[in-house]
């Protein structure tokens, strides 16, 4: 997963309704960084929404960036 990548939510690993509480848009890869030597996602959704601190297990590439 990189910057630019287009990704949908796919909620958290395990969850009972995996897609509750995450948007129903697609969204672009804004920024990548690592947080304690882990990978971390900053997603603008298409709804205009930012999430923010998202672990890359909670969303999937439908489109890769250039």
């Amino acid at each position: 997963m990189k910057v630019g990548d287009a990704v949908r939510w796919i909620g958290f690993p395990g969850a009972t309704h995996p897609k509750q509480g995450g948007p129903s848009v697609a969204g672009i890869i804004i920024e990548a960084y690592l947080i304690t030597g882990q990978l971390r996602l900053t997603v603008a959704w298409g709804d205009g929404s930012i999430g923010n601190r998202l672990y890359p297990g909670t969303v999937e590439v439908i489109s890769e960036g250039r």
